[in-house]
């Protein structure tokens, strides 16, 4: 009897997870949905060869669960890149530094370099 490698569809969809609050995560845990498809479609041609179908199944489960919740987050941030102008967002940002209790400090300089920003922002136009 074989067995499927599903540790490879585990640590990719553990970095699909972990890498979901940058947008970035959705890749390995694309990846590893196929991988784990993959396994499943072998298992089901031959199912005699292999001995590991069940922890493929899981494997698949949580692989489903980290695009789930790679999808969802990069949904919010489409959201909230298209809902919100670049003052409300810097607002709301101030208001998630202050809540978390990061020192007044901190926040004026974030606050600055936002406004740096959009200082040279205008500066920068395309050329023609």
């Amino acid at each position: 009897m074989q067995k499927l490698n599903t540790t490879s569809v585990y640590t990719l969809s553990a970095l699909g997870i972990l890498g979901c609050c940058f947008g970035l995560g959705i890749v390995p845990a694309i990846i590893a949905l196929m991988m784990a498809n993959s396994g499943l479609r072998k298992i089901k041609r031959n199912p005699d060869i292999f001995s590991n179908g069940d922890a493929m199944r899981k494997a698949r489960k949580v692989a489903l669960a980290s695009v789930t919740l790679c999808s969802i987050m990069v949904a919010l941030i489409a959201y909230h890149y298209i809902a919100y102008s670049e003052e409300e967002r810097i607002e709301r940002q101030v208001e998630i530094m202050e809540t978390l209790g990061l020192p007044d400090t901190f926040i004026e300089q974030s606050k600055n370099a936002e406004q740096a920003d959009e200082i040279d922002a205008p500066s920068r136009k395309p050329e023609e």
